[in-house]
């Protein structure tokens, strides 16, 4: 449990945020309100990124900059070339008498170099595994769920999240979008990795003093984390897809790298285009996990009989995870939409009451469609062999992935 009073509530978490909701919305904003750190904020600052390299520049610049603290909790942690670079930024920041928290998955960075985490320990850095090996109990609980947040806290002010790991394939060769905040949703951010942190053996942190903490910022959207709680009967995040899709009176677009939707999102998926709501999502042409390949299609064919436009992105790998309904409810987060990421993982988005977002994303959306391709029934019927049989194959244990 976190420890009480290390990380005070956000000024904003009052009922100024929740009222700045539309109403369609505020009930799922109450339902989502779990813990004081996922209340709606208000007062925010975001920079929407898109690019890699935008992302390891703004992040090296934070760390470089950063005044007490520097808070990560990654899925992934490569030791390539970008990631020793931020690991030798971290190893001199830790020099200079910068608290450096690391929390990252040990299965996923099984492959790292077993000197990579253990020269930041050797530098002074506090390093966590997800599941460390003194604790086997927790080990065993784990073991089908991962850590798969994406999180940075600069000083409690500065926050990142969204999509991108710490790598090579995200700084260089792939496309993603991830958030860079500030203001009071920072706070809640912190929230979580202070959660997180001590749940795995960290030790509590330095209490955040009302002057350290985010202040809120004149005007910005109206933000919410929500995460997810494996091992509990609460499934937020598949809780909010369905909410979405079922209440969207006009269109639901998201794009995924990972298209293996739960039974209730996936009902509310071909629900919502049965009563006549434009419901497309743009998915890779090609996984970066093989497998992933033929999971995708396995539910192409119901999605296009039901009349959700399926698009496959025809350029460069895009690990995103988005989607924007109605001019105005948006989410971008590390949440595939799969039964894994919805139910199994730890895995946290940040949702949009803000109009002006979700515009842009639809835009966005709209745009990126030039370089898709649909899959229509008549796509399917012309699948090779192969293909139809990988796609029968996997739905068979697809849910479980």
């Amino acid at each position: 449990m976190l420890t009480a009073g290390l990380v005070s509530p956000p000024d904003s978490v009052c009922t100024s945020a929740l009222e700045a909701i539309a109403p369609k919305y505020r009930p799922l904003a109450e339902r989502m309100n779990e813990a004081w750190y996922e209340a709606p904020t208000c007062g925010n600052t975001v920079e929407i990124i898109t690019s890699g390299r935008r992302k390891f520049e703004l992040l090296q610049a934070d760390i470089l900059g950063a005044g007490k603290t520097v808070d990560l909790e990654y899925y992934r942690f490569a030791d390539d070339s970008t990631g020793y670079l931020l690991h030798s930024d971290l190893v001199r920041r830790a020099g200079d008498g910068i608290t450096i928290r690391l929390l990252y998955d040990n299965m996923i960075n099984s492959s790292n170099r077993r000197q990579f985490f253990r020269s930041l320990k050797e530098a002074g850095c506090q390093v966590q595994p997800f599941t460390p090996s003194s604790k086997p109990l927790r080990t065993l609980k784990y073991i089908n769920h991962r850590d798969h947040h994406k999180i940075a806290v600069i000083d409690g002010r500065i926050g990142y999240t969204g999509g991108m790991n710490l790598s090579d394939d995200y700084f260089l060769r792939w496309r993603d979008t991830h958030l860079r905040m500030e203001g009071p949703v920072v706070t809640s951010l912190l929230g979580l990795f202070e959660e997180n942190w001590q749940d795995c053996g960290g030790a509590p942190g330095t209490p955040v003093q009302p002057g350290d903490s985010a202040s809120p910022c004149p005007g910005g959207p109206v933000l919410q984390l929500v995460s997810s709680r494996p091992l509990t009967d609460d499934y937020p995040l598949l809780d909010s897809y369905v909410y979405a899709l079922d209440s969207t009176q006009r269109y639901f677009y998201a794009r995924t790298p990972y298209f293996c939707p739960p039974k209730s999102v996936m009902r509310s998926l071909r629900d919502a285009a049965q009563r006549g709501r434009d419901v497309r999502i743009i998915l890779p042409l090609n996984s970066d996990v093989w497998f992933m390949n033929g999971a995708n299609r396995s539910y192409f064919r119901r999605c296009v009989r039901s009349g959700v436009r399926i698009y496959l992105n025809m350029g460069v790998f895009d690990h995103s995870k988005v989607f924007v309904t109605d001019d105005y409810f948006s989410s971008i987060g590390s949440a595939n939409l799969d039964n894994r990421s919805l139910v199994l993982n730890l895995e946290e988005n940040v949702y949009f009451y803000d109009p002006a977002t979700a515009v842009r994303l639809r835009n966005d959306f709209l745009r990126d469609l030039d370089g898709c391709e649909e899959v229509t029934r008549e796509t399917i019927r012309h699948w090779p062999a192969f293909r139809k049989i990988g796609a029968a194959l996997m739905r068979i244990f697809v849910l479980d992935l």
